[in-house]
Formats: C-alpha cells, structure tokens, sequence
C-alpha cells in the first residue's frame, strides 16, 4: 500500500504544469553538473568534484551567478561554453526552448506541454502560444546579438581580434540578459569601472532581462504605431501600455534610481572616495541594476558598509519583473503589496493602482507569495548561521542573493561547506521557480465541500 501511494503522488506530481517544470529544471541540472565534472571541462586536467559541478550546475540554470570555483580560471573555453549554454537554457526557461524545438520541427506539442507552456507563460490563450515563445525567442537572439557585437569592439583592445574575445562577447552578452551574473573575469567587471561602453551595454542588457519578454513587446508595439501613425501615414490602431507594463517600468524606474542615490550616499565618502565623479555615479548606477538580480559588480561587495549590504538585501528581495529571466519576489507583487498598504492607510475599501482595481484573490498570491519568500530566506539563512563560522549579515546577503538569483556575494561563497553549499543550491533552485510554482507542484488536489464556517473574530496589534 505505501508504494501504491508513493506511486500515486508521483503520477499525480507530473501531471501537473508545475510538477513538469520542477521536475525538468532537476534534470537538466544533474545533466549540466555531469558534463561540468570531466577533466575537459576544467582547465587544471582533473575531475570537478560533483558538490562543485552540482553548484555551477545549478547556478547556471537558475541564472544566480554565485560561484564555488573561478569561472575565468577553473573551466577550460569547452567549460566556459557549457556553463553559457545552462545559462541560455535558465534564462529563456527549460519548456520554452523544448516548445520551440518542437515547433520548429513542425511536430505536434502534446496538451500537457501546451498546458505547461500556459502556466509558466501565464498565457491563457493556446492559439497565441507558438507566436509568443517564436517573439520571445527572436527578441533573446536581437539583444544578445547587438550587446555582444558592442562588447566586442571594447574587449578586442584588450584581448585583440581572436575566437576568444568572440567568446567573452556572447558570454558576457548572453548572462547579461539572461541576468545571470556570470563573468569570465576574476574580477567580475571592476577592471571596467570606468568604462561607459561596458557599464551602458551591461546595465542595458539587465534591465532588458528584467522587465520581462511583455512588457518588451508592449512597449515595442506602442513605438511601432505611433512611428507608423506620425510619420509614414499610416492608420494603425492606436496601442495602449497595459497596465502590468506601467507598473513594471515606474517600479523598475524607481527601483534603478533610488538604488542608486542610496548606494552614493553610503558609500560616496568610503569605498567610491578614491575615483573621479563620473566613475563614482557610473558605479553606484551599475551596482543598483545589477540589484535586478544580475551578479555583476564594478566595486568589491565583500567591502561595502553594512548598510549598503542591507540595503542591497531589500533590493535583491524585490528582483525584477514577472515573467523576465530576473528573480526575487518581483516588482510586480511589491507594486501590488505596496498599492494595497496604501489603501489602507488612506482609508480606501477597494486596493487601486494606476486607476484599475485589484482583485481580492490577485492581493492573496501577492502576500502568500510575500511570507513563503521571507520563510525561505529566513531559514537558509538560519541554517547557514548554523554551519558557517560568518557573520550575520554576510550570511543573510548571501542566501538573500541566492533566493532572488542575484549572485553578489561578500566573498564567502568560496569558503562555504558541504552544508552550506546544498543550502544555497537550495534557495537557488526555489528562487529561481518561485515558492509558488514549488507549492502548487507539491500541493495536492483540494476537495470540495459546502461548508460555511462561523466568522471568527481576531485581535491584531
């Protein structure tokens, strides 16, 4: 009987949009870390240990960025690419790039896939759904083509004209986008700190990422016809941003801004002393988009004030849009949370935000989604007080970068345990699926019954 029932909680564990998403990322990232491990994917000839590979792995395809071992220095350019491949793959999403391939093919995609592709798309209509994964695949191709072709005229200077600075461009260009935070520097992107080329086509491709593939296409349909309509006479119907878009570019806006005038603040007299002006506003700037939940960094995190890192730590929380390669809480449930606070406080039955009203059910996922996201973070960061000898607020940065697959550290991921390691591959794996879709794929199903139970009176406060 046991078995029977394990069998059964399988099946019904599949069958479920959620369940095939979780259990695919599991997969393809027990392949990557195989393929990660042989003495050709690392430059010193031998075998990564698995713990090692698994947390690449992972990090790749969750789009973090956080490392065990120097991308620049440990993988040979077979390892480099491997680890740019899992990237892609996190990135545009496991099920997106299987539908395309299918698609391409001309073969028929099964309903579960299309009911897969709907919940993680959160497309209701099926029709649309080739059309949208095609958009969303042509729109990755342009950006990561255009950002590595910029690249490449800085790095040729250093690195000359070779298949190496080709590969730096796409790999920078690619976990750019895809907010990944991986680099092929030591460094990261401090030796670039000046750089207004880097700094522009990096922070470009971050927030690109972040604001996620609709918004992308709903601003780009606005331009197109209003373009079309001034200025080569055409009567095209007049597009409107929704309002998921406004909400996602004013948080995003405020989110870029604010980080940035608080990071110069703290830091002006500090760490961002010893540069000129216009590098210490370009680094503050870069710092708070990669705060979109893209690792990147052009000053030394591990160095920073400790109320910079908890300022990062909110930040990093939030992460970018819904829908976008970004992770965290996203924008959009803070712009809801945020929206419904302040109806509270001005005295407003119903929760109002850019003049549309939101719905009961919708303000429930965005404060479910809120409290399981702060348990998350609460207990890795718990658990890694328990088995790191760190401090506290390093080890709260950390399984905060982690859960919202940011991938700044203070330096101490190098130092992690065994324990540690699996905690943070852990929080990376939930951030990047989201405690929701992790719920919804372990929960089962709810039966119906016609009960109304009386209403109970609690005190607060």
């Amino acid at each position: 009987m046991p078995l029977n029932r394990i069998n059964y909680f399988i099946q019904s564990f599949i069958e479920k949009p959620a369940g095939s998403i979780i259990l695919s990322y599991i997969g393809i990232i027990l392949l990557g870390a195989i393929f990660l491990m042989p003495p050709f994917s690392n430059a010193d000839g031998n075998w990564l240990p698995f713990i090692d590979a698994l947390f690449t792995s992972t990090s790749a395809i969750c789009v973090t960025g956080l490392i065990v071992v120097d991308t620049a220095t440990a993988f040979t350019p077979v390892g480099q690419i491997i680890i740019l491949i899992l990237i892609q793959i996190g990135g545009l999403g496991i099920m997106i790039i299987s539908y395309f391939g299918t698609y391409m093919m001309r073969r028929k995609t099964s309903l579960k896939d299309k009911m897969t592709i709907q919940f993680l798309l959160d497309e209701q209509n099926t029709k649309k759904l080739s059309s949208t994964i095609v958009n969303i695949i042509k729109i990755t191709v342009i950006f990561e083509l255009i950002g590595a072709i910029l690249l490449y005229f800085k790095f040729s200077v250093s690195l000359g004209h070779s298949s190496k600075t080709i590969l730096f461009s796409f790999f920078h260009s690619i976990s750019a986008f895809c907010n990944a935070g991986f680099a092929l520097f030591s460094d990261s992107m401090e030796g670039f700190k000046s750089s207004l080329l880097i700094n522009g086509v990096i922070s470009s491709l971050i927030i690109l990422g972040g604001i996620s593939f609709i918004v992308i296409t709903d601003v780009k349909e606005l331009l197109f016809s209003t373009i079309g309509n001034k200025f080569f006479n055409k009567t095209r119907k007049k597009i409107k941003l929704s309002i998921n878009t406004k909400v996602v570019l004013i948080a995003s806006g405020f989110l870029i801004l604010s980080g940035m005038l608080l990071i110069y603040a703290v830091e002006h007299r500090s760490n961002l002393i010893q540069f000129d002006l216009p590098t210490q506003y370009l680094s503050a700037f870069f710092q708070s988009v990669t705060l979109r939940t893209a690792g990147f960094n052009t000053i030394p995190i591990g160095q920073l004030q400790l109320a910079t890192l908890l300022i990062m730590v909110l930040y990093m929380f939030i992460g970018g849009a819904s829908g976008s390669t970004a992770g965290g809480i996203k924008v959009n449930t803070f712009s809801i949370i945020y929206a419904y606070i302040r109806s509270i406080f001005t005295g407003k039955s119903h929760t109002i935000i850019l003049d549309h009203h939101l719905k009961k059910g919708l303000i429930n996922r965005a404060f479910l989604l809120l409290v399981l996201s702060l348990l998350a973070v609460f207990i890795g960061t718990l658990f890694l007080s328990l088995v790191e000898p760190f401090n506290f607020e390093r080890l709260l940065f950390e399984a905060t970068s982690a859960f919202g697959t940011v991938g700044l550290s203070t330096g101490i991921t190098f130092d992690l345990s065994l324990m540690g390691k699996i905690t943070i591959i852990i929080l990376m794996y939930i951030g990047r699926l989201g405690p929701l879709t992790l719920m919804i794929g372990l929960s089962q199903k709810t039966s119906q019954q016609n009960i109304k139970y009386p209403t109970g009176k609690i005190m607060i406060g």
